[in-house]
């Protein structure tokens, strides 16, 4: 299914990135400050990761671990990427396929932005009710 919406239209342009030295604390710190619930850690352009709210709940609080330790030690390295022609149809499938909420935008091996599950719903708030309608059918069969 094609919604004839890319990518490129509803993703974030400039996605907030950390270090992967920065420790967990500063990483808490900044995600607050900017109010947002990710952070992609590049080092020297190089998109190597991603620590979500998810990642420092279940990693880090539930856990005890010592927030002064580096975002390396916990970030999330399996990315599902994708690029910013593609349909927002095709992203969100990607998301359910690797329940994910957050893809990284890459052209060109580059990382040109990130899309969120709150990007498509912004520019496609049908969707949303799209998914309630599909979730129903799947829990009827």
């Amino acid at each position: 299914m094609k919604t004839g919406v890319r990518v490129a239209d509803a993703m974030t342009t400039t996605p907030k990135f950390i270090h992967p030295t920065a420790t967990l604390k500063q990483c808490a710190e900044q995600m607050k400050k900017e109010n947002i619930g990710s952070l992609l850690v590049l080092e020297n352009d190089k998109l190597l990761g991603i620590v979500t709210e998810t990642d420092l709940i279940q990693k880090v609080i539930t856990e005890n671990v010592d927030t002064s330790i580096q975002v390396s030690s916990i970030m999330t390295t399996s990315l599902t990427p994708i690029t910013s022609e593609a349909d927002i149809y095709e992203a969100l499938k990607l998301m359910q396929q690797n329940q994910v909420t957050r893809l990284p935008v890459i052209d060109n091996k580059k990382l040109v932005g990130i899309l969120t599950i709150k990007d498509v719903i912004k520019v496609q708030p049908q969707i949303i009710e799209w998914l309630i309608e599909k979730h129903r059918l799947s829990e009827s069969t």
